[in-house]
C-alpha cells in the first residue's frame, strides 16, 4: 500500500503529460514553393524568405502548450536544399532545429521510413502532422497512422491546390488554408490555449485581411498562384470559439468552386 502511495505521489509531482511530437513538411507547408508548377518550383527553390506567415507562431504555441517536440521532414534532397531550407526556418524564427532531408532514398520511401524511425526513437503517444496537398503527404501520413493505431494522430493538410481526386485530404484529416483554421481545430481538440489563440489573432488577423492577392515574394499568407477550389470552412472546425467572420469570408471567396 505504501508503495502504491509513493508511486502515485511521484506521478503527481512530475505530472502526467502526453509525449507529443509535431512533424511538419516544409515545401508548400511552411515554405511557399509551388511544387506542382515547374517554373514556380525552380523560381522559389532557393528563396529563404518565402514563408507562410503565422506558421512559425502556430508551431511555437503547439510546442509551448503541449511541451511538444517540433521536427521538420522534407523530401527535398539534402545536398541541394539543406542551406536554403534551414536558412528559411531560421529567418522565420521557426521553433525546433531538427530537419530530416532526403539522402539516397526515393521520394516515395523517405517520409514513411523517417516517420517510423522518429516513432521508434521518440515513442510518442500523440503526433500532430502537417503537410500539404501538393504531392503525397496525404497518403504518407495515412499509411503511418494506420501502422500505429496506439498513437493518437492529428493530421493537417494545407490546401494550396484544388481539391481534385488525388489531392483531397482523406476522412479524418483536417484541410486548412491559414493558421486560423488549424487553431480552431486545435482548440476543439484541447491542444492549444486560449491565450495562444488570442495572440495569433493579434499578430496576424488584420495583416491577413489586408494582404492583396498579388503577393508571390517574401513572407505571405495567400500566394497569388494558390488554387484551393473546393475548400470551404465548415462547421466541423468550430471549437470553443468561431473563426472571425471576415477571415472566413475571404478564405471561402478565394477557394469558391467555379
Amino acid at each position: 500500500m505504501r508503495n502504491l502511495i509513493l508511486v502515485a505521489s511521484l506521478l503527481l509531482s512530475f505530472g502526467i503529460h502526453a509525449n507529443v511530437v509535431v512533424v511538419s513538411d516544409i515545401d508548400d507547408t511552411v515554405k511557399v514553393a509551388h511544387v506542382r508548377d515547374f517554373k514556380g518550383l525552380i523560381r522559389n527553390a532557393f528563396k529563404v524568405n518565402n514563408r507562410f506567415l503565422g506558421m512559425a507562431d502556430l508551431l511555437r504555441y503547439l510546442q509551448d502548450d503541449n511541451e511538444a517536440e517540433i521536427i521538420y521532414l522534407t523530401n527535398a534532397p539534402k545536398k541541394i536544399m539543406k542551406w536554403s531550407h534551414t536558412t528559411l526556418l531560421k529567418n522565420g524564427n521557426f521553433p525546433g532545429d531538427k530537419v530530416y532531408f532526403r539522402d539516397d532514398l526515393s521520394s516515395d520511401e523517405h517520409k514513411t521510413k523517417t516517420l517510423r524511425k522518429i516513432i521508434e526513437n521518440k515513442r510518442p503517444t500523440k503526433m500532430i502532422l502537417f503537410g500539404d496537398n501538393g504531392e503525397k503527404d496525404i497518403y504518407f501520413y495515412e499509411t503511418i497512422k494506420n501502422e500505429y493505431p496506439s498513437i493518437d494522430f492529428t493530421i493537417f493538410i494545407r490546401t494550396v491546390y484544388n481539391l481534385d481526386k488525388d489531392h483531397t485530404p482523406l476522412r479524418g484529416q483536417f484541410p486548412y488554408v491559414t493558421p486560423f483554421e488549424v487553431a480552431n481545430t486545435l482548440d476543439k481538440l484541447g491542444l492549444i490555449n486560449q491565450e495562444s489563440i488570442d495572440e495569433l489573432y493579434r499578430k496576424h488577423a488584420i495583416n491577413l485581411l489586408s494582404e492583396s492577392r498579388n503577393v508571390d515574394e517574401g513572407p505571405m499568407y495567400l500566394p497569388k498562384w494558390m488554387k484551393c477550389r473546393g475548400f470551404q470552412i465548415s462547421d466541423y472546425l468550430d471549437g470553443h470559439f468561431s473563426i472571425d467572420l471576415s477571415i472566413k469570408k475571404k478564405i471561402n471567396r478565394i477557394c469558391k468552386s467555379k
